[in-house]
């Protein structure tokens, strides 16, 4: 009868359910601040599926072959930015950091609005990555038929790379039981055991 409980107890854990405690509010990794107090804006180059080549290649484990993304680089190419996931940055024609989780989106005519995410991951690298080049590659070969452009040559030229992570739509990311209401889960099926 008490691993019965247990058991039961472990299910009504792993069970999915939206938190009525306050939303999760992401920190800006210390790599990543620079991107606070920049006020340059990065243009979005190219947008596609995740390819199969970078998902065999990195086994990135949050992604899948289905999911879509996004390349962003400023002017100066100081730096990348790879959008992973389904997420609204991907509307953008171009953004700007304010936190992890909240964009200034500004759209081909001049146009803003901010864009604030439920569930972002932001991952800063102080010097120029692979799955950057191998991303930007694959996605201009899809949308131009043709590699070797002068944007892939200058994604070459960037010095910082940066993964974003968009969860808002992934079913793949699961919302825990709050302590509190799984100690009354728990309560409510030992009354019940006990009862009958």
């Amino acid at each position: 009868m008490l691993h019965m409980l247990l058991l039961f107890h472990l299910q009504l854990r792993s069970f999915g359910s939206t938190s009525t405690e306050a939303p999760y509010e992401p920190v800006m990794p210390e790599r990543c601040k620079y991107l606070q107090s920049s006020t340059e804006v990065m243009f979005q180059m190219c947008k596609g599926k995740f390819p199969l080549v970078a998902y065999t290649k990195f086994r990135d484990t949050f992604m899948k072959q289905t999911d879509r993304m996004a390349l962003f680089m400023p002017k100066s190419l100081d730096h990348i930015l790879v959008s992973l996931k389904e997420s609204q940055l991907h509307y953008c024609h171009s953004i700007q950091v304010l936190e992890v989780n909240l964009y200034l989106c500004f759209d081909e005519f001049g146009g803003k609005r901010t864009v604030k995410l439920r569930s972002a991951r932001m991952y800063c690298f102080p010097f120029h990555i692979q799955l950057t080049d191998d991303l930007m590659h694959e996605c201009i070969l899809e949308r131009d038929g043709v590699s070797e452009s002068e944007l892939e040559a200058n994604t070459l030229l960037t010095k910082r790379g940066i993964i974003h992570y968009t969860f808002d739509n992934d079913s793949s990311v699961r919302y825990i039981l709050p302590k509190r209401n799984a100690i009354i889960q728990m309560l409510i099926a030992l009354a019940v055991l006990f009862y009958f």
